[in-house]
């Protein structure tokens, strides 16, 4: 890679940047930093149309939608693979096979151990709620009525969609300068 060169026009001397070559860290960096910009438009593309539908669709729509799309692809896929599999007289396996032969099932132990733990937390956040929202302290309960009303607010100014358009946005545009 060849050093850049930068001309300041407040100088007369000229700034050459070294060339750093940064480390590769995974793939999911690999497309923040845009290495591969075809896999990394198609990966941020697609997800900004997910998150424009969530703009105008409800969550079950989107969902739905987005079912019916991948089911197509995939029938679609299947279908052709069997047309070239008659014409060609070859006896190929399904096109998914490797992904249908993958053990997908939750560990019995993990499932035990994560549904204990989001147990404690839900028991907490109820008991927690219950005294808020019955008043067993009348100043905890105002306070908690004072904070729901500015969220109202905060509300009606950004919904959670709009933000997080914005900061996927960010990120890509900021991810690009770099």
């Amino acid at each position: 890679m060849a050093p850049k060169k930068y001309n300041n026009s407040r100088s007369n001397s000229s700034y050459i940047a070294p060339a750093v070559a940064l480390p590769e860290r995974g793939p999911v960096e690999a497309l923040v930093y845009w290495r591969d910009p075809i896999s990394s438009g198609i990966v941020f593309g697609a997800t900004l149309v997910v998150l424009l539908s969530f703009a105008y669709m409800s969550l079950i729509s989107v969902v739905a939608y987005l079912a019916m799309f991948i089911q197509s692809a995939c029938i679609l896929l299947r279908l052709y693979k069997t047309a070239l599999q008659t014409v060609n007289k070859t006896n190929e396996s399904h096109p998914f096979q490797e992904y249908l032969d993958l053990d997908i099932r939750l560990p019995q132990e993990k499932a035990e151990e994560v549904s204990k733990l989001a147990v404690v937390h839900v028991n907490a956040v109820l008991v927690e709620l219950r005294r808020l929202l019955l008043a067993e302290d009348l100043v905890d309960s105002a306070k908690f009525f004072g904070i729901l009303w500015v969220l109202t607010y905060v509300g009606a100014l950004f919904n959670g969609l709009y933000t997080h358009n914005y900061w996927i946005c960010c990120s890509v545009h900021i991810t690009q300068s770099l």
